[in-house]
């Protein structure tokens, strides 16, 4: 019985893992791709991230899985903060990535925060 409930909770927190939040540091003049997700599921999700900023003026976007196709993207400042998520539709099947871009060429670092729902 022991066995069969630590075989369930292991499960569990597998799948819910799935839909777990990722944090990475970023720091770039350009672009860096900050993480992706694929959706394992058998039904679509919504995609959703943003950047928190330390320093500089970046834009996040949820790109295609090669990062070529901008799907959705928001501007965050270090002041004001901008305290909303980007979100797109994630189809079953698919892959999308997530980029740090600076608007102005200048350098921006900070953390990105991204996920699946």
């Amino acid at each position: 019985m022991k066995r069969k409930i630590v075989v369930m909770l292991t499960v569990m927190s597998l799948v819910i893992s799935v839909f777990t939040m990722n944090a990475l540091a970023y720091n770039t003049s350009s672009k860096e791709k900050v993480g992706s997700v694929t959706n394992s599921s058998a039904k679509a999700g919504t995609a959703y991230g943003k950047l928190n900023p330390s320093g500089g003026y970046g834009e996040f976007q949820i790109c295609n899985a090669s990062g070529n196709t901008i799907y959705a993207r928001n501007t965050y400042p270090t002041y004001p903060v901008n305290p909303n998520e980007t979100t797109y539709p994630i189809p079953a099947g698919s892959t999308y990535s997530f980029y740090a871009h600076s608007l102005n060429g200048n350098q921006i670092w900070g953390t990105a925060s991204f996920g699946m729902r």
